[in-house]
């Protein structure tokens, strides 16, 4: 394959057939080539792309965003801020191998949607992998049939739009047949399953003559690991032969038994800065003047309730009473602070709540209950203090928010909701960016967020009793009376779901109303709900702890 075709391609083969090895040394060269590629991985197979073979050497700079290799972590619902990001001539590959299945069509759909409303500016290569996961003959939820529509849009229309799919699958028979029978170009490797062959050998006579039909079908079970066919009728070639290995390192093979496989040593660099500076978004609290002022005055009244609380407990526990009195003291100073900036002049209120607040380290907890602080950079084990802005406090008290109903590792998605931040936010992406570069949270899991020591020694959670009945009460504060008509009769139906109709009518709405659908589409967007299928609303599960 010394020319790629610009069209739409499908890499089809059995498991073990060679087809993930095919695949990546086509993206390779559009790599050097300095095409514009984006790579939607639902196996985690493909960060190898960032070193070469030996794992001595740096690959390609071409940023991974989510599964175990992450250079910055994604969540099922972030589809569009990525797909703009990627729209404006990022390359990318996107490791959704840490969602579910549902999550993952929701993610692409989304993705997809993104794309097609910025338009990259060049042709745009996109890379599917399982793409029979992602354009199902039959579908099994709203969210995969979405992402169906909008790969079937691609293969459909995208040529037009400069759009050029690459699909990959060992199950041809379970893609679409109206995205199939959009590809211009097919390498095939082994194929054993009749059905699969089947499936070829349809497009095979719509596309070729007899002779290339019988030759292909004929030798297709019996092709050797990398052995595949090359046919591309637009641009006159059928060839057979065997794709050579990657340059990059090879992160899909299988280990043998009793084998540990060998991580890369050096990978190339990439400029993450740049990429959570195109994801940051101005942040809630800066908005607006009036928006500001709402927002300081929660903030004095959330203060004044901890500090009678932490009073009253200091006095109950005498023994404990200097470090409660230090922790009360410093929250006093926060306090006074943010009375100050509520009775500033306007135009100084946004640069008053966006300066950082200094937080006595020792008074964060009780003398009896002080974690270690380990030596990282800019927290080192002799400080006194860290500076926190108060967006930053905000996420650190959401996380140990969870931890007071026994969650110590929350999604994304709950953590954004407490903190009062939509979880795909640029703004929400970048404090995260900063609190996991301060050494103050980490990633323990796919989707899961936690505090480090330094983190927990000054985030402040709710003194909240760890009962179902008080969880809902919190979340039921933070949502509109409409919103909680909408989740209170989910929460009765969990697990199960209400068919839409079903819920309209407990939430007091008409199923077809604006009003209604806009309710669900942000609970939606909070992470709060999902739809298991059509017709369906679930609440999800981190709602039931």
């Amino acid at each position: 394959m010394s020319e790629l075709p610009t069209g739409h391609l499908l890499v089809l083969g059995g498991t073990g057939s060679g087809k993930t090895v095919t695949a990546k040394g086509i993206v390779e060269q559009l790599l050097d080539e300095h095409r514009h590629v984006c790579i939607v991985d639902p196996t985690g197979v493909w960060n190898g792309l960032r070193t070469m073979a030996d794992g001595e050497a740096p690959g390609y700079p071409i940023p991974i965003f989510g599964g175990l290799h992450a250079d910055l972590p994604i969540a099922h619902h972030q589809g569009e801020a990525i797909g703009k990001l990627i729209a404006e001539g990022m390359s990318a590959i996107l490791d959704v191998s840490q969602m579910d299945s549902t999550e993952q069509q929701r993610f692409v759909a989304d993705l997809v949607a993104a794309l097609r409303k910025h338009k990259p500016r060049s042709l745009f290569h996109f890379v599917v992998d399982e793409a029979d996961e992602f354009a199902p003959q039959t579908s099994p939820s709203a969210a995969g049939e979405a992402a169906m529509r909008q790969l079937e849009w691609m293969a459909k229309r995208g040529r037009t739009f400069g759009y050029a799919l690459l699909a990959i699958t060992q199950r041809p028979a379970d893609i679409a047949k109206s995205v199939i029978s959009q590809v211009e170009t097919v390498v095939a490797h082994r194929l054993v399953a009749p059905n699969d062959q089947n499936a070829l050998k349809a497009w095979l006579k719509a596309h070729a003559d007899k002779e290339t039909l019988d030759r292909v079908m004929a030798s297709l079970p019996g092709l050797a690991t990398g052995e595949r066919w090359f046919y591309s009728p637009t641009a006159g070639v059928l060839e057979h032969g065997v794709s050579p290995m990657p340059k990059t390192f090879d992160s899909s093979r299988a280990p043998e038994p009793g084998e540990t496989l060998a991580e890369p040593k050096t990978l190339a660099e990439i400029d993450l800065g740049a990429i959570r500076a195109a994801l940051a978004e101005p942040e809630d609290e800066t908005s607006d003047e009036s928006g500001t002022v709402s927002a300081v005055s929660d903030e004095v009244e959330r203060l004044r309730g901890e500090i009678i609380g932490l009073q009253g407990t200091a006095t109950r526990h005498a023994r404990q009473s200097e470090g409660w009195q230090q922790r009360a003291r410093s929250l006093e100073i926060r306090l006074q602070a943010v009375r100050d900036a509520l009775d500033a002049p306007a135009s100084a209120e946004t640069e008053s709540l966006t300066e950082t607040v200094v937080i006595p380290r020792q008074a964060e907890v009780p003398p009896s209950a002080e974690r270690p602080v380990r030596e990282k950079a800019g927290v080192t084990a002799g400080e006194t203090a860290t500076d926190i802005s108060k967006p930053q406090q905000k996420v650190l008290d959401a996380i140990a928010w969870w931890g007071a109903f026994g969650i110590r590792a929350p999604s994304v998605e709950q953590v954004a909701f407490i903190a009062g931040y939509s979880p795909g936010s640029g703004g929400f992406n970048n404090l995260r960016g900063k609190l996991r570069s301060a050494g103050l949270i980490e990633y323990p899991s796919g989707g899961a967020v936690a505090l480090t020591d330094e983190g927990g020694a000054v985030a402040i959670g709710p003194q909240t009793p760890p009962t179902r009945a008080a969880f809902h009460a919190a979340i039921r504060a933070k949502l509109s009376d409409p919103q909680w008509r909408m989740i209170a009769p989910l929460i009765a139906a969990y697990p199960g779901a209400l068919a839409v109709d079903d819920l309209a009518d407990a939430a007091g709405y008409s199923a077809g109303s604006g009003g209604f659908n806009n309710l669900r589409g942000k609970l939606r967007t909070l992470g709060l709900i999902d739809y298991p299928s059509r017709g369906q609303v679930r609440l999800e599960n981190w709602m039931m702890p």
